[in-house]
């Protein structure tokens, strides 16, 4: 008898513990639902409030003083990375806004060789540039029609060695995240290798268009949107130098302090030749709703180029960019 109660109890205990457990997930996935829509809600109104603040005041050069007195009253709301925050619905919201079609272009049939003229890709050091040979050729047989494996490539061999039988593509990229899946993907936009504190690397790469999209080609990468490798390799800046940059670049984005105020001239000149200071129109939105230990983070881009019927005919493809991070 003694035996029989004893295994009841347990048993009782664990349908208890369990019962609780089960309450408590079923809680936290109730927050990160509901955050994740606190989320999506914060991109779109900054998505929105982008467009007004851009139709208020048109044109102008992100860094530089604006040309009307007016810009500088109230909340800006440019593609220049500044943060913006505040208080949803019993959250905490953080919401940035990048440019999105400003950057290294991985689209089309042969982006390889595009990549190669870059400056940052024709290093001295000797271990940097193994990362960037390395990369190009997974790329170039990833987006090649044949199974022939270049000297550091992967083709369908290796990938269904690994457990990815679905894989190369075998074409051009249809979509910018594409990138992130070659192996050495990380550490070639890191600069050799991958910082755990670096932006995340899709900032340094352009949106790839899907078809119809009517987009401009040859842009330079969007300083406010470049990760500090980035912004390293292009301008073959010292670590000094670096620190310099991103100090200004933080500046302009907390104060709005132009940069020829807070930069050496001459690096300010190199910037500018190798980077854009203007908006593309594309928008890349990042929201982050918390509440407590609880975070949602959604990332989408939008294409804010038209208005009217335009507008309202391009937007779909873009809204499918959405992505969410856990």
């Amino acid at each position: 008898m003694l035996s029989f109660l004893a295994v009841t109890a347990v048993m009782v205990m664990h349908l208890t513990t369990g019962s609780e457990v089960a309450n408590l997930e079923s809680k936290v996935l109730v927050e990160r639902c509901r955050l994740k829509f606190e989320a999506e809600s914060a991109c779109e109104r900054a998505f929105w409030l982008t467009l007004m603040y851009r139709n208020r005041h048109p044109g102008g050069v992100l860094g530089q003083p604006s040309a009307n007195p007016t810009e500088d009253e109230g909340e800006r709301w440019r593609a220049d990375g500044a943060l913006k925050s505040w208080d949803g619905n019993d959250c905490r919201i953080q919401v940035k806004v990048g440019d999105a079609d400003a950057g290294l272009d991985f689209s089309g049939a042969n982006p390889v060789t595009k990549l190669r003229s870059m400056p940052a890709f024709r290093a001295d050091d000797i271990e940097l540039q193994h990362v960037f040979d390395r990369f190009l050729d997974e790329l170039a047989d990833y987006i090649d029609r044949d199974d022939l494996t270049r000297l550091q490539g992967r083709e369908t061999a290796e990938y269904r060695a690994d457990g990815e039988p679905d894989m190369p593509r075998n074409g051009p990229l249809e979509f910018r995240e594409e990138a992130l899946w070659l192996e050495t993907a990380d550490a070639f936009l890191a600069g050799g290798v991958p910082q755990p504190d670096a932006p995340p690397a899709l900032a340094s790469i352009r949106i790839v268009p899907p078809r119809g999209a009517a987009f401009k080609r040859g842009l330079k990468p969007s300083f406010f949107s470049a990760g500090p490798n980035l912004l390293q390799q292009l301008t073959m800046l010292t670590d000094s130098e670096l620190t310099e940059v991103l100090e200004a670049r933080n500046a302009w984005q907390t104060g709005y302090v132009p940069l020829d105020q807070s930069l050496d001239p001459g690096l300010y000149s190199r910037l500018r030749a190798r980077f854009s200071f203007r908006e593309s129109g594309i928008y890349a939105i990042e929201a982050v709703a918390r509440r407590g230990d609880v975070v949602r983070v959604v990332r989408l881009v939008r294409d804010g180029r038209y208005s009217g019927l335009r507008f309202r005919a391009s937007a779909p493809w873009i809204v499918n960019w959405a992505k969410l991070v856990p």
